[in-house]
C-alpha cells in the first residue's frame, strides 16, 4: 500500500487522465443506455419548459428596468417643478447617453400635450412612430416602420401628465437562439392577439399552438397533433408585468432520435477519451517530467553531486526540496545584491505599475538607501525617444532643484536602451491611498495637516514655474516619522509627452480637471482642482466624481456637482466646506490661488491645533510608495461639450 502511494509524476499524471476523463464518461455511457423513448420525451418537455421560462425571465427583467427607470425620472424633483429647465433637461440627457436602447424620453401635462422631448435627432421618426400609438396598457409594442419599437408609459404624480420612454429593444437579438433545444426548434415571443414580437416568425406556428396560447392562462410544456398527423413538442411561459407570452416548438421526432445519438456519441466520447488520455501521458512526460528531470539533474550537477545519486522520493517531492533550497539562497540579500541600475545597487522591488518598477536600491559613493523608479521607454523610438529623454532631463532637473520639506528629493536620473531612471529619496512610511482604503476617511484634524503640506508642495512648485499635473493619493507619501511628501514632480510631464499633439491628456480620471479633459491645457489652477478632489476624499471617504468606467467619471467631472462635504460628514466646518467647494469649481478662474489655499489651511491648522501624526503598528513597517490605484493614470482623449440638435436643448459630449 505504501508503494501505491509513492506513484512517480508518469504515475500520478496517468492516474489523473484516467481519473478526470475515463471514469465519468464511461459512467454516463453505462447509464445512457437504459433511457427509453418516453423517458427522453419528457426529458425533452422539461427542456423546452426551462428554454421558455428562462427566456421570458431575461424579457421580464428588461422590461421592469425599463419600467423602473420610467418610474424613477416621473419622481423626480427635477421634471415636476420645471420639466424644461436647464437641470431636468440634462438630466433626461444623461439617461439618453448611459441607456443605450432607449430612444427618446418625452413629458406630457395632464391634457396630453407635449412639455418637453428630448431624443437623438437621427431617432425623431421613430419617436415620431411610437408615440402615434394608442397606449392603452404600460408598454405597447410597435413594428410600423419594419422595426420594433416599445413605448413605456408612467403617470406623474397627482395624474399632472405623463411621462413616456421609446425604446428599440436591441436586447431581443440573440435571445430565441435554442441551442440547448436542438434541431429544428423554434422560439418566438407573441403579443397580447398573437403577433410577432420576437424570435423566429410567427406565422410558422401552429395555429392551435398561437391561439392556446394567446388564450390560456397558465404555461407549461405538452405534446400536439397537428392537422398534418405531425407530432410537435411545445411550451409557453407568460410574462408578468406585460402580456406576452414566450412560445417554443419541435418536432416530437427529435425526441426519438436522441436516445440513438446519445448512445453513439457516448461510445464516441469513450474512444476520444481513451486516445486522448494515452496522448496526455505521452505530452505530460514530454513537456512535464522529463523537464523536472531536467532540472533535478542541473540541480544536483550545481550542488556537486553524482548523476546517480538521486534523492529519495517522487520527482514531485524532490522538486519541491530543489525549490526551497532556490527560495533561501534567492532572499540572501548577497544574491540580490548583484543586481545594480547603472551605479545603484537594487535591493528589493516595492511595487509595480504600467509604466515601470519601483525599487528600494543603495547608492553604494554616498551609502545612502533611495528609491529607484523605472520608466519604460520601448514604446518610442528615435527622434522621437529623444525628446522624451529631453524632457524627462529637463522635468527631473527642474524637480532637483527643489529642497522642499513636503516634496520627495529627485538625486539622480539615468537612461539606456529602453528604460529611464530616476533615483529619489526613499520614504519610509506608505501612501495615503492605502491609508484611505484602510481608514475610509480621516477627521479634519488628520485630513487638513496633510492638505496643507501638499498645498505647501504645491506653492514652492508654483513659484519655480513646475506643474504637477498628477497630483492623488497615490503621490502623496506618509512617513513613519511624520513626514508627508508629494513624490512624482516631473513623471506626468514627460508621460504627456509621448502622446504631444494626440488630443490626448495624461492624467488620473477623477483627478484631471474639466479644463484640461476639455482640452484647454494645464496650469498651476489645475493642480489645485486635483488638491480639492483629495481634500474632499479625505474628509468623505468617497469619491466626489465616481462612474462606471473612464468615460463616465470624466462625464461626471464635466457635468456634476458632487454631493456637499457637509452631506456625508458632520465633523467638517462650514468654512473649510467652502474651501473644498472652491477648489472643485468647474472654471479655473474661480478657484483660490495656490497662497489663499495653503494661508486657510495654514490658519485652521494653527486655530485648531492639530498637527499630523502617524503611529505604525506591530508589523514591520512597509515603504511608502505610489501605489497603483483602481484606475490608474493614463493617456485620455479630450472632449468638447457643445450643443446639439436635440430637441428641448439637450447637451451632447463629443469626444
Amino acid at each position: 500500500m505504501a508503494k501505491w502511494f509513492r506513484l512517480g509524476l508518469m504515475g500520478r499524471i496517468g492516474l489523473a487522465l484516467a481519473v478526470v476523463s475515463l471514469v465519468p464518461l464511461a459512467i454516463l455511457a453505462f447509464s445512457l443506455r437504459g433511457v427509453n423513448r418516453s423517458a427522453m420525451r419528457e426529458q425533452v418537455e422539461r427542456t423546452h419548459s426551462v428554454a421558455v421560462r428562462s427566456v421570458a425571465s431575461r424579457v421580464e427583467a428588461q422590461v421592469m428596468a425599463r419600467q423602473t427607470l420610467g418610474a424613477s425620472l416621473a419622481g423626480n424633483r427635477l421634471l415636476l417643478e420645471d420639466p424644461t429647465g436647464p437641470e431636468a433637461v440634462g438630466l433626461l440627457t444623461s439617461v439618453l447617453q448611459s441607456q443605450e436602447t432607449v430612444v427618446g424620453i418625452i413629458v406630457e401635462d395632464a391634457n396630453g400635450e407635449i412639455v418637453v422631448r428630448a431624443q437623438y435627432p437621427d431617432d425623431k421618426e421613430a419617436v415620431d412612430r411610437a408615440l402615434a400609438i394608442e397606449a392603452s396598457a404600460p408598454v405597447e409594442p410597435t413594428s410600423e416602420g419594419g422595426e420594433m419599437l416599445l413605448l413605456y408609459t408612467v403617470g406623474l404624480p397627482e395624474a399632472t401628465g405623463a411621462l413616456k420612454l421609446v425604446e428599440r429593444p436591441l436586447w431581443l437579438e440573440g435571445m430565441f437562439q435554442p441551442e440547448e433545444l436542438g434541431r429544428d426548434a423554434e422560439l418566438t415571443l407573441l403579443g397580447p392577439t398573437g403577433e410577432r414580437l420576437g424570435g423566429h416568425s410567427g406565422a410558422d406556428l401552429p395555429s392551435g399552438l398561437v391561439e392556446l396560447a394567446t388564450t390560456g392562462k397558465l404555461g407549461g410544456a405538452q405534446v400536439l397533433e397537428l392537422d398534418s398527423g405531425e407530432q410537435v413538442v411545445s411550451a409557453f411561459w407568460y410574462l408578468e408585468p406585460v402580456p406576452w407570452v414566450v412560445v417554443s416548438v419541435q418536432p416530437a421526432e427529435v425526441a426519438e432520435s436522441l436516445a440513438h445519438a446519445l448512445d453513439q456519441r457516448a461510445l464516441l466520447a469513450v474512444g476520444l477519451a481513451l486516445l486522448l488520455a494515452g496522448l496526455g501521458i505521452a505530452g505530460g512526460y514530454s513537456s512535464i517530467v522529463r523537464p523536472v528531470r531536467g532540472i533535478l539533474a542541473a540541480q544536483r550537477e550545481l550542488d556537486g553531486k553524482p548523476a546517480g545519486n538521486e534523492e529519495s522520493g517522487n520527482e514531485l517531492e524532490q522538486l519541491k526540496v530543489s525549490l526551497d533550497q532556490l527560495r533561501v539562497k534567492v532572499k540572501d540579500k548577497t544574491e540580490l545584491g548583484r543586481v545594480f541600475l547603472g551605479r545603484y545597487q537594487v535591493l528589493e522591488i516595492l511595487g509595480e505599475g504600467a509604466m515601470g518598477t519601483v525599487f528600494r536600491g543603495l547608492d553604494p559613493k554616498l551609502q545612502r538607501a533611495v528609491a529607484l523608479k523605472t520608466i519604460h521607454l520601448d514604446r518610442a523610438r528615435g527622434e522621437k525617444r529623444g525628446k522624451l529623454v529631453t524632457t524627462l532631463l529637463r522635468e527631473a532637473v527642474a524637480a532637483a532643484r527643489f529642497s522642499h520639506s513636503n516634496i520627495v528629493a529627485i538625486y539622480d536620473i539615468e537612461d539606456s536602451a529602453d528604460v529611464a531612471y530616476v533615483a529619489m529619496e526613499l520614504i519610509e512610511g506608505r501612501g495615503l491611498e492605502e491609508m484611505l482604503w484602510e481608514r475610509g476617511r480621516l477627521p479634519p484634524s488628520s485630513a487638513v495637516p496633510i492638505a496643507a503640506a501638499v498645498a505647501r508642495a504645491l506653492s514652492a512648485a508654483h513659484d519655480l514655474g513646475m506643474v504637477h499635473r498628477d497630483i492623488k493619493p497615490a503621490n502623496v507619501l506618509l512617513g513613519f516619522d511624520g513626514a508627508i511628501k508629494v513624490t512624482d514632480f516631473g513623471i506626468a510631464g514627460y508621460l504627456g509627452e509621448m502622446k504631444a499633439g494626440s488630443g490626448s491628456i495624461f492624467g488620473t480620471p477623477g483627478y484631471v480637471p474639466p479644463e484640461a479633459i476639455q482640452g484647454q491645457g494645464y496650469d498651476a489652477r489645475s493642480d489645485l482642482f486635483s488638491l480639492g478632489v483629495v481634500l474632499y476624499q479625505m474628509l468623505t471617504g468617497v469619491h466626489p466624481f465616481q462612474g462606471n468606467g473612464v468615460r463616465e467619471i470624466l462625464l461626471t467631472t464635466l457635468t456634476r456637482e458632487p454631493r456637499p462635504v457637509s452631506a456625508l460628514s458632520d465633523e467638517v466646518s462650514e468654512e473649510l466646506q467652502e474651501l473644498v467647494g472652491r477648489l472643485l469649481a468647474k472654471k479655473p478662474d474661480y478657484r483660490p490661488a495656490v497662497g489663499e489655499v495653503l494661508r486657510s489651511l495654514e490658519e485652521m491648522t494653527v486655530r485648531e491645533g492639530w498637527q499630523w501624526s502617524y503611529v505604525a503598528g506591530a508589523e514591520p513597517p512597509p515603504i511608502a510608495v505610489p501605489s497603483e490605484p483602481t484606475i490608474a493614470a493614463q493617456w485620455i482623449d479630450t472632449m468638447e461639450f457643445q450643443r446639439s440638435g436635440v430637441a428641448g436643448g439637450d447637451r451632447e459630449p463629443r469626444g
